[in-house]
């Protein structure tokens, strides 16, 4: 379950109202999402680890779906994962095709926002991205050479193996 953070604070003075429940409690989110317009959900178990990060982006977010659909929620907005439906092979990216997919079978109107990264706030400073880390991971902590396969496989575009060392 989400805690108070200074975003839902902010929202919440302007009049949104923050529904709570526990993705891994599917009653508890038929009680939040009861009387509820649209469910906005960034939830990603992978990105923030833990004992149930895997349990998150599969039960959890099927839970979510569940509960939209028992509800009748009219709009659902789902943070998903560019190239989700292209990476099986990856599960945390598949989990979230997996989503989409259970939403559509199930009838709620949804809308699936596939960014390539989100920077996370942890590692940003004034709204630029982190240049601390290591050069070769990106913002989610994929590493290239963990993806390349995946994308090279599907053709995307600049995926080959770049080779270092003099030209001739």
């Amino acid at each position: 379950m989400e805690s108070e953070t200074p975003m839902t604070t902010t929202l919440e003075s302007r009049g949104v109202e923050i529904a709570r429940g526990d993705m891994l409690d599917l009653d508890s989110l038929v009680a939040a999402m009861n009387d509820a317009d649209a469910v906005i959900t960034t939830a990603a178990g992978y990105t923030r680890g833990g004992k149930n990060a895997h349990d998150i982006d599969t039960v959890g977010n099927a839970n979510l779906a569940e509960a939209a659909h028992r509800t009748g929620i009219r709009r659902f907005v789902l943070t998903s994962i560019l190239t989700s439906d292209q990476t099986p092979q990856v599960p945390h990216f598949w989990h979230k095709k997996i989503t989409e997919d259970k939403l559509e079978q199930l009838g709620v109107p949804f809308v699936a926002l596939r960014p390539g990264g989100l920077p996370r706030p942890d590692r940003n400073h004034g709204g630029q991205p982190d240049r601390q880390g290591p050069p070769d991971v990106d913002r989610q902590g994929h590493s290239p050479a963990d993806l390349r396969p995946h994308l090279r496989a599907r053709g995307v575009p600049g995926s080959r193996r770049r080779r270092r060392g003099r030209q001739r």
